[in-house]
């Protein structure tokens, strides 16, 4: 497993390769014995290695199916892809036994599969050279066909024992499981198979090394393979440390668009019932000066003239038009609300006419028992 990284939930997140294309070696009718997994049989397989449950070592009964699938499944593969003979893909443990394991005693893997054994002696050419050099070819004694994953399992040491991981003694038998043991082969791990080959020209040795990056395979070669591939890991690692730190930051940024969207409603409520509480408020003046205009009509109508009474007109309207009719020796046209105000506060009619119809000429006597007013607004 490579570029191991806890995400924000605490699952471990790791990426790894699942199977290869190529020749392996099982005990089959009780000798050691080659069996071939061609590139296409892989490439149909991949799927099948996409949600498989993750392991902390093989299962005891070999297999995960349903009746120990609960107690083993530490993990689950969460993508699984093909490229040049190899099944690579990702993977998220979730266990915090497997997860402590994975980064210390137990950094390789192994997959569980089924397939279909079939007797066929042949020979193969490697043409990614997965299994040895590009172009080198390899014989056979078995092929695997239909292959289907079943579990990906964290082990200690990939490759130990994997000879004797099946054993038969009948070779009829069609539908086998197998242990895939890929991390020591070749000295795989993770997506990284380092191969040597002989230089045409010269005959000096070159390291050669295929690179999975992205859903790319890279293939480089030369005396400096080790520092590229070092700091190709490097950069893949710094390129996740800048992706969960984006990620991060949305989820922030998320957070804070929810809350300014719960705060513009919470202004849209606000809003909505400052208006409701103004509108009761008009309400409640409009009413009170309605109140209050009819008080002055009434306490004037006996004074007018029946064509004279408007009950559009506001209380200083009303007001102005009686002080107009029995005072005229007031300029009132324009008569600011607060004069007019304070001439109604002394001419005002301070009887009820209804009870002793008292004329207005009664109520001017009344003006000189009250303080006198300056008549002459520009003085």
């Amino acid at each position: 497993m490579d570029n191991l990284f806890l995400d924000n939930e605490g699952n471990l997140n790791a990426q790894a390769t699942f199977a290869r294309a190529g020749i392996q070696y099982y005990l089959l009718n009780g000798k050691k014995t080659p069996v071939l997994r061609e590139p296409k049989e892989v490439k149909d397989a991949a799927p099948s290695f996409y949600n498989l449950p993750v392991t902390l070592e093989h299962p005891k009964e070999g297999i995960v199916n349903n009746d120990n699938k609960e107690n083993v499944k530490k993990g689950f593969s969460e993508q699984s892809k093909f490229n040049q003979g190899l099944i690579y893909g990702k993977l998220k443990i979730s266990d915090a036994e497997a997860i402590e394991k994975a980064k210390t005693t137990h950094p390789q893997i192994s997959c569980g599969y089924k397939c279909e054994l079939i007797e066929e002696n042949g020979e193969w050419v490697d043409e990614y050279g997965v299994h040895g050099h590009v172009g080198e070819s390899y014989i056979y004694e078995y092929k695997q066909k239909n292959i289907q994953g079943n579990h990906i399992a964290l082990v200690e040491k990939g490759r130990a024992g994997a000879v004797a991981s099946i054993q038969i003694d009948n070779a009829q038998e069609s539908n086998l499981y197998f242990i895939e043991d890929v991390q020591d082969v070749e000295n795989i791990q993770m997506k990284n198979i380092e191969q040597t080959k002989e230089n045409d020209t010269n005959g000096v040795k070159m390291t050669k090394k295929q690179i999975i990056f992205g859903d790319e395979v890279f293939e480089i070669e030369g005396n400096h393979t080790e520092d590229v591939s070092d700091r190709i890991s490097k950069l893949k690692s710094e390129l996740q440390k800048t992706a969960d730190s984006l990620d991060k930051e949305q989820k922030e940024k998320n957070e804070l668009e929810n809350k300014l969207k719960e705060y513009e409603e919470k202004m849209k409520t606000y809003e909505d019932e400052m208006k409701n509480l103004k509108n009761d408020l008009d309400s409640s003046i409009s009413q009170k000066d309605i109140a209050k205009r009819l008080e002055i009509w009434n306490q004037i109508s006996d004074y007018l003239d029946s064509n004279e009474i408007d009950y559009k007109k506001d209380t200083a309207e009303i007001k102005k038009l009686y002080l107009s009719k029995y005072h005229p020796e007031y300029n009132l046209e324009d008569a600011s609300e607060e004069y007019i105000n304070g001439l109604w506060s002394v001419l005002q009619p301070k009887n009820n006419p209804q009870q002793d119809k008292a004329s207005p000429s009664d109520a001017l006597n009344l003006v000189s028992k009250q303080p006198q007013i300056n008549r002459n607004r520009d003085k």
